[in-house]
């Protein structure tokens, strides 16, 4: 019991809250592409690079001789604006984009607008509107229906796989490219340990050690 009550001890001192995640699904079937995403992403430590635009639903890949860019952005496509964060880490244009999309279009969606982008001149980024994001759970999702299918499938435009960006502050937003690559989404915010945590458990370490060597309290 004492050895259990001491290792629980340890791991909320040492335990920290893992980084709020947020997933894209980028999927397709006979009629068109896909999208759905739903996640947090806490903004605590993240410093804005500047203002953008923000619209979701937006799909363009191109991979030429000079340069190669993407641009993805989820959610509603009425026009609004947010502030653009570079990833500290995350895959480049190049691994994302397979052919490309050659006229590429918009399409009507659900949900607070996220816009992820990079070229072959700048890091990948994301944008975001701080106020309606706000470390709060969101979702939503997109149907690029009977534009793209026939003539062109989303393993020709991109490279199909897994790709993980991570933020400055460690929070990642994992984008799924693919039927087969699409992952459970979140269904709520991961909430962090409550501040005072570590501290309450700090001293139930004191009280067993205290206990251990025949102190008393």
């Amino acid at each position: 019991m004492r050895s259990a009550l001491l290792a629980a001890c340890v791991a909320l001192c040492t335990g920290t809250a893992a980084s709020a995640a947020l997933v894209v699904n980028v999927t397709e079937d006979a009629t068109g592409f896909f999208a759905e995403y739903a996640g947090s992403i806490d903004q605590n430590g993240l410093v804005g690079l500047y203002s953008a635009s923000l619209q979701g639903g937006q799909l363009s890949a191109a991979k030429r001789v000079s340069n190669a860019g993407f641009l993805l952005s989820f959610g509603d496509n009425t026009s609004s604006s947010g502030q653009a964060y570079e990833f500290a880490s995350g895959p480049s244009a190049v691994d994302i984009i397979n052919v490309g999309i050659t006229a590429p279009v918009s399409a009507s969606g659900l949900g607070i607008p996220l816009f992820l982008g990079s070229d072959t001149f700048t890091a990948p980024y994301v944008v975001f509107d701080n106020a309606t994001v706000s470390n709060a759970f969101f979702q939503g999702s997109n149907a690029w229906t009977g534009l793209y299918k026939p003539s062109i499938d989303l393993g020709t435009a991109f490279n199909l796989g897994s790709y993980v960006y991570t933020l400055a502050n460690g929070e990642t937003i994992t984008l799924n490219i693919g039927n087969s690559f699409a992952q459970a989404l979140p269904t709520s915010a991961e909430v962090p340990l409550p501040a005072g945590l570590p501290l309450l458990a700090t001293g139930a370490l004191v009280l067993v050690a205290l206990r251990r060597r025949g102190g008393t309290v």
